[in-house]
């Protein structure tokens, strides 16, 4: 559902969200690590500052940082700044019951667009940290020890 623009967007700020505590993150950084095109993301970040969602530092020591803390972020946040509101339901026709009985739009797919808005609304970046902590823990229990 969520364009290639989307996805690598919400991969870089979950990336800058697991080093939120550290200096600023050089682009190509953010890119090698998610083995992402740096270019590609470059685009996303302009969008991603004027939403109030990164920041950038210039100079040598330059690069990206969260504009907020990880908590609050909720990844509906980043989708929507990339994407706009993400949107199933495509009719639209005006309320009229008799059109609404038939249309799956009215009959189904609004139900899901409230649903994945209310679903994104509730997992921040912080969220998906810990549970990427979580996993790597089941995975390798000796390192947490």
């Amino acid at each position: 559902m969520l364009s290639t623009r989307g996805r690598y967007g919400l991969q870089a700020m979950f990336r800058l969200a697991q080093q939120a505590d550290t200096k600023p993150k050089p682009l190509k950084e953010i890119a090698e690590a998610e083995g992402l095109p740096e270019a590609y993301l470059e685009q996303l970040m302009a969008p991603l500052r004027k939403a109030g969602l990164v920041r950038s530092v210039r100079g040598p020591q330059g690069g990206y940082t969260l504009a907020k803390r990880p908590h609050e972020i909720r990844v509906w946040d980043v989708v929507a700044a990339l994407e706009g509101e993400p949107h199933f339901a495509q009719c639209d026709a005006p309320a009229d019951p008799e059109h609404e009985a038939v249309c799956l739009d009215h009959l189904l797919w609004r139900e899901v667009d409230e649903e994945l808005r209310r679903l994104l609304q509730a997992v921040t970046l912080r969220d998906l940290v810990e549970r990427a902590e979580m996993r790597r823990a089941a995975i390798h229990p000796i390192y947490y020890i």
